[in-house]
């Protein structure tokens, strides 16, 4: 897992070079009428437009045929982040039993993992 530093920026570009060696650019952008961070990626000269940023489960299952990763939230309450400082200081910040909460990168084993794991 590789944690994404988000800050409450309403715009943001992060560049991650992931276990591939390869780079994803991510887009976040803060949507004040939702209430909620939205995303796009581009990958490999692949892109993923525009998605929601939910919370716990990994949100990009159904690219794992074109990608090798996907993207997870953890937060304290299980709700989305639903504040613009969700990732500083609120329920997508700070840790739960040693886990940080936050926007990760997941290789697809991880991926696979959690998916299991939230199934059973």
């Amino acid at each position: 897992m590789i944690k994404i530093n988000v800050s409450s920026d309403i715009k943001q570009e992060i560049t991650q070079t992931l276990s591939t060696g390869k780079q994803a650019i991510l887009k976040l952008s803060w949507d004040l009428e939702g209430l909620c961070w939205f995303c796009s990626i581009s990958y490999n000269g692949k892109n993923i437009n525009t998605f929601r940023i939910t919370a716990t489960i990994p949100m990009l299952n159904q690219f794992s045929n074109i990608i090798p990763f996907n993207l997870v939230c953890f937060t304290t309450s299980g709700n989305n982040p639903f504040d613009i400082k969700s990732f500083e200081s609120g329920i997508a910040s700070g840790t739960i039993n040693g886990l940080g909460m936050g926007l990760y990168f997941l290789t697809t084993e991880e991926a696979e993992t959690l998916n299991d794991t939230l199934i059973s």
